[in-house]
C-alpha cells in the first residue's frame, strides 16, 4: 500500500474560488511523485458541488458511490469515492 496516498482537504467557503485547491493539488502531486506515490484517493460528500468540481478539475474520477456513508446532523449523506493515477 505504499504506492497510494489518501487526500483530505477542506477549504472554507470564504476562500473558495481563489485557486487554493488547484495550488494544493499541484504541490501535493509533485511531492507524491517525488516519493513514488502513483495513485491518490479521496472521498467527497455528493452534495459538495464545489469539492466535486475541484477534484474533477484536478483529474480525479468517480470510482464509486457509497450510499448513506455518513450521518450529518441526523441525516444520511452519500459519498463519492474518487481516484487519480499519477
Amino acid at each position: 500500500n505504499r504506492h497510494f496516498g489518501y487526500v483530505v482537504i477542506g477549504i472554507r467557503a470564504a476562500y473558495q474560488g481563489k485557486g487554493l485547491g488547484k495550488q494544493f493539488f499541484a504541490t501535493g502531486e509533485a511531492w507524491a511523485r517525488s516519493v513514488g506515490i502513483t495513485r491518490l484517493e479521496l472521498t467527497v460528500m455528493t452534495h459538495n458541488i464545489a469539492g466535486v468540481r475541484l477534484y474533477l478539475g484536478a483529474g480525479f474520477v468517480v470510482e464509486g458511490h457509497k450510499q448513506r456513508a455518513l450521518k450529518v446532523n441526523g441525516k444520511y449523506v452519500d459519498e463519492y469515492y474518487m481516484g487519480k493515477l499519477l
